[in-house]
């Protein structure tokens, strides 16, 4: 079977479907991550931040606004960090003159803040971490530049004013031209996905051993087309349970600019509809398991769902031949036609009590090839994305580019 997938695109600095008319819906925002005192000096991580808007308009600013660690903060000497954005650490923030118009000129402002004493950058280094996210989120062509104000409260960071200009990022139609450069610094993907800004004179600096993030999916809604995204979760150093028992909790973190005063909405494909039963996580020197039950009817949307949710874990633990990740669904009634598809691939099904039934299967991931060498999930494949984390294909569809 073939049929045309939403293509997807960066537009103000969300990642939304391609769509026109008035839309709103959600995606993400990339941003510089804070990984407190685990950062590594020569690195700095890009993440998402998970949003809802219309258009995309005013997402700009949130990749350098700050948001909460919902699972957890960054325990240093001084204290505990909660804040997971670089740049509002920094005191770096980001204004765009006119949100609704794409390209209108940025204004990087640099406040007269001391760097917190956990990180090991320079303010020059977050600085051009901002701009490699905002450079990354819009389409800026020789015709049409961005133009970038980076003004500055104190007189020691005069320096930074240099990277003011027009920006270019990329090329239109048969006119050749160059992206801009930044100084210093280039992108470079991660073994796990993660996308990395990497400065000069890394491979010297002694790297810190950071925080490999989790990977939780987010479903595309409102007027556009319906989707998936894999988004990197970091969850700081405090919380000292089991990293996978995030999948169990609420993830609060969707930045609403269409509507602010509704808060931030859970992400949790399953504590959102309240659909859990329970979640536990075990690990033996064998095996790591995660088990849990789900309430409510067996449609193909709660079966999307779940398969989201193993490929999640499956990528947040990435397990070895050793000791294999095994998963085990319980449902509370016998199988129904939806979830047959577990049975075609492979999971074993297992009749309990009151009717209720458990899908069981074991995962084995080749970090050579990225990919599964045991064990199958349904309706979707992941596989490494072009330019960093992963790439949700629904099985028997092909992408096509109207």
């Amino acid at each position: 079977m073939k049929r045309k997938l939403t293509v997807m695109w960066l537009m103000f600095g969300v990642l939304l479907p391609a769509v026109w008319g008035t839309s709103v819906g959600t995606g993400a925002v990339r941003q510089p991550m804070n990984l407190g005192p685990l950062s590594d000096p020569g690195r700095i991580p890009i993440g998402w931040v998970p949003c809802e808007s219309n258009y995309g308009y005013g997402t700009l600013g949130l990749i350098a606004e700050p948001f909460v660690l919902t699972h957890g903060g960054w325990r240093w000497e001084g204290g505990i960090e909660m804040n997971g954005n670089l740049p509002s650490a920094f005191g770096i923030s980001l204004e765009q003159e006119d949100p609704t118009t794409a390209n209108s000129p940025v204004v990087i402002r640099v406040r007269k803040q001391t760097p917190p004493g956990y990180s090991p950058y320079s303010k020059e280094r977050v600085l051009l971490a901002t701009m490699r996210c905002l450079l990354d989120s819009v389409g800026a062509t020789a015709l049409e530049p961005l133009k970038i104000t980076v003004e500055v409260e104190d007189p020691q960071d005069e320096g930074l004013k240099r990277f003011s200009g027009d920006y270019v990022t990329k090329r239109m139609g048969e006119i050749e031209f160059t992206p801009t450069p930044l100084p210093g610094c280039k992108l470079e993907v991660t073994a796990g996905g993660v996308e990395m800004i990497v400065f000069e004179g890394a491979a010297e600096e002694k790297a810190v051993e950071g925080s490999e993030p989790l990977w939780m999916p987010f479903p595309l809604e409102g007027d556009f087309d319906p989707g998936y995204l894999l988004l990197p979760l970091w969850r700081g150093n405090v919380d000292e349970g089991d990293p996978l028992a995030v999948f169990g909790r609420s993830w609060s973190v969707v930045q609403d600019r269409f509507n602010p005063a509704s808060g931030n909405p859970d992400a949790n494909l399953l504590t959102r509809r309240q659909r859990l039963g329970h979640f536990r996580v075990d690990r033996t020197e064998e095996r790591v398991q995660i088990s849990f039950g789900v309430n409510g009817p067996q449609t193909e949307e709660l079966r999307k769902d779940l398969a989201l949710l193993c490929w999640a874990a499956v990528l947040s633990e990435r397990p070895g031949n050793g000791r294999p990740l095994e998963i085990v669904v319980r449902l509370n009634e016998p199988l129904e036609e939806a979830f047959q598809k577990w049975i075609t691939e492979g999971w074993q099904e297992t009749k309990g009590n009151n009717d209720m039934t458990l899908l069981t299967a074991r995962f084995v991931w080749d970090a050579k090839t990225n990919g599964l060498v045991r064990g199958k999930i349904p309706d979707f494949e992941v596989k490494p994305g072009t330019e960093g984390g992963w790439e949700v294909v629904e099985k028997g569809l092909a992408l096509e580019v109207p």
